[in-house]
C-alpha cells in the first residue's frame, strides 16, 4: 500500500527546503509532485536558475541531487527546456492555469491531455488516492498562491518522517492519501 503525502507552502524558500529534505531521504526529484498556478510559477520562477545542475541516475533513470538552492526552479527549468536528459515531468502551456510536475503530470499526460485544467488535476489527485474534499482544499490553496509539494511512499517510517518534514516547515493542509 502506498501513501501520497502532500502539503501546501506559501513561499518558494520553504517549498524548496521541503523538496531538499525529501530528496535527502533518497526520493528522486522526478517522484516529487509540484502543483501551483501558472501565476505563482511566473511570479516566483520567471527565469531559470543558471546554476541549476542535474544528473540522471544511470541505473534508475531518475533525477538525483546536485541541485542549487532552488530545486523547484530546476523542475521548472527541466519542464520548460524539454531537455532529453531529464526524467519525464509535465508543464502546463502558457494559456492554461496550472503548472504540474512529477507523478501527477505523468498521470495527466497518460490521458493525452496537455491542458491542465482544475477539473483534470482534481481527477488526477483522486487517482493518487486523495478524497475529493481534500482535492478541493488543494485547489483553493493553489488559487490563493500556494505551492503543493507531495511524494508517494510505501514505507510507514518514511510516511511519518515526511509528515514531520511538512509540519516542521509550516505546511498548511498536510494530507495523507492511500494510493495504489
Amino acid at each position: 500500500m502506498h501513501q501520497f503525502i502532500s502539503g501546501t507552502f506559501d513561499d518558494a524558500a520553504t517549498a524548496n527546503k521541503v523538496v531538499d529534505d525529501i530528496m535527502a531521504m533518497d526520493y528522486p526529484l522526478d517522484l516529487i509532485t509540484i502543483i501551483m498556478s501558472t501565476q505563482t510559477r511566473n511570479r516566483l520562477w520567471s527565469q531559470p536558475t543558471p546554476d541549476v545542475k542535474q544528473k540522471k541516475n544511470a541505473t534508475s533513470g531518475t533525477l538525483k541531487g546536485q541541485m542549487s538552492d532552488d530545486p523547484i526552479g530546476a523542475i521548472v527549468y527541466a519542464c520548460e527546456s524539454d531537455r532529453p536528459d531529464v526524467a519525464p515531468v509535465g508543464t502546463a502551456g502558457a494559456a492554461t492555469r496550472l503548472f504540474v510536475a512529477g507523478p501527477a503530470a505523468v498521470a495527466l499526460a497518460s490521458e493525452g491531455v496537455a491542458d491542465y485544467t482544475p477539473a483534470r488535476v482534481l481527477r488526477t489527485l483522486a487517482r493518487l488516492g486523495m478524497p475529493r474534499f481534500d482535492a478541493e482544499r488543494v485547489e483553493r490553496d493553489i488559487d490563493s498562491g500556494g505551492i503543493i509539494v507531495g511524494v508517494i511512499t510505501s514505507s510507514n517510517g518514511d510516511r511519518a518522517s515526511l509528515q514531520r518534514i511538512m509540519q516542521k516547515n509550516a505546511a498548511r493542509n498536510v494530507l495523507e492519501s492511500m494510493t495504489t
